[in-house]
């Protein structure tokens, strides 16, 4: 008999980290919070079938909360990313007009994009 399957229950959710980006000098360079920070904004990734890169939305209060550093701490960290070319920011935070704060928009490079807007970026990743 085999397993029944259907009573499984995928309960973690998970990223992968690739050693070929980790050993780039682009990486070394990276402050630390900036390393811890990289799998969190991955883990907003839904996932291939989803495709929701691009709008992937972490605040900068959501990141500082999850690393347990301050808000100036996590707000350095996004733009050391952006600046070694890990993320491109698609659309800046702001302040709706009830008052209501919206997060930046991100795409995380090493992830294809299935429009390929960020081709020439990608080609040029982190060499």
């Amino acid at each position: 008999m085999g397993r029944d399957k259907r009573n499984e229950r995928v309960t973690e959710h998970y990223t992968q980290k690739m050693r070929n980006v980790m050993e780039k000098p682009a990486w070394q360079a990276l402050s630390t919070t900036a390393q811890a920070l990289y799998p969190w904004l991955k883990l907003e990734w839904r996932g291939p079938d989803n495709s929701n890169n691009g709008p992937i939305r972490l605040s900068v209060r959501q990141a500082a909360a999850r690393l347990g550093v301050g808000p100036d701490t996590a707000y350095h960290a996004f733009h050391d990313l952006q600046r070694k070319g890990f993320l491109v920011a698609t659309e800046a935070a702001r302040l709706g007009l009830e008052g209501a704060a919206k997060g930046a928009c991100y795409e995380i490079i090493e992830i294809m994009l299935p429009h390929g807007c960020v081709a020439q970026i990608q080609e040029g990743f982190m060499s």
